[in-house]
């Protein structure tokens, strides 16, 4: 750590200067915890790393977006209701902070992309990233491209009982519906992949630098021309106490198609 004329060069990290809120936050170099010297400054630890935000924009922070936008990498952004998140932040919802964690308080909280062209739910581009409770439903994405519900970019988040439902790809073209996992190693744990469609993995598309673990996801009623359930060309994509009803493909793999991958079952 060094000075200069006795001050400090290091990052004070306020809880949110945006909003006039100088209080430290948790992970700040100066708070208690993290420094020999106890509190450095006049004004205490004032976040947890707890941001909340309510669908009707009622907290400080009116959409998810703009929470994402404030948080710190390992903060909570904690859903707290009305348990449906509609509008420009609360769909199109990109986490590129280290260890976000995305939590429902309670329930399902719902971002819903109320059935809008280019209206993906989530993309996740970060490490360490934590899903839990979230359901991502009307989501429909431009023609061509991946995952209209979520997508997993370069990273290996863990999702915890997510729902995904009723999630397309324009015109039937692109890679997954519901979930698509682009150099990623993710693990899906629970939840539900339902009524979603793509040109390729109707339920979830896995590339070929991907390893994906799904435990007790259930898929049902998603559609492709390739896979209905899943379309996988990862070398090892795990599949344990999974369900797959009522998926459906034009040419092949109504439940899972593998292409050049290879899957445990």
């Amino acid at each position: 750590q060094q000075a200069i004329n006795n001050n400090a060069s290091l990052d004070p990290i306020f809880s949110d200067e945006n909003l006039g809120d100088l209080t430290l936050h948790y992970t700040s170099p100066f708070a208690p915890e993290n420094n020999p010297c106890g509190l450095v400054g006049a004004l205490p630890v004032g976040n947890d790393g707890s941001r909340y935000v309510y669908g009707d924009g009622s907290t400080d922070y009116p959409t998810i977006q703009a929470a994402l936008d404030a948080a710190q990498p390992f903060d909570s952004i904690v859903l707290a209701g009305p348990y449906s998140f509609q509008g420009e932040g609360n769909r199109g919802v990109v986490i590129n902070k280290q260890g976000i964690q995305l939590v429902s308080q309670y329930g399902t909280a719902w971002i819903d992309g109320e059935s809008l062209l280019g209206s993906r739910g989530l993309t996740i581009a970060a490490d360490d990233v934590v899903i839990s409770g979230v359901g991502i439903r009307n989501c429909e994405a431009e023609e061509g491209t991946d995952g209209a519900g979520i997508l997993i970019q370069a990273c290996s988040p863990v999702l915890n009982d997510v729902q995904i439902t009723g999630c397309t790809m324009l015109d039937g073209n692109g890679n997954g519906g519901g979930l698509a996992i682009i150099s990623g190693n993710p693990t899906i744990n629970g939840g539900r992949i339902s009524w979603c469609q793509g040109g390729v993995g109707g339920g979830a598309y896995v590339s070929s630098d991907s390893n994906p673990q799904f435990h007790s996801v259930y898929f049902s009623n998603n559609w492709a021309f390739l896979g209905g359930g899943v379309f996988s060309l990862g070398p090892n994509t795990v599949f344990t106490d999974c369900t797959f009803s009522w998926c459906r493909a034009s040419t092949r793999g109504g439940g899972i198609r593998l292409g050049d991958g290879v899957a445990t079952i």
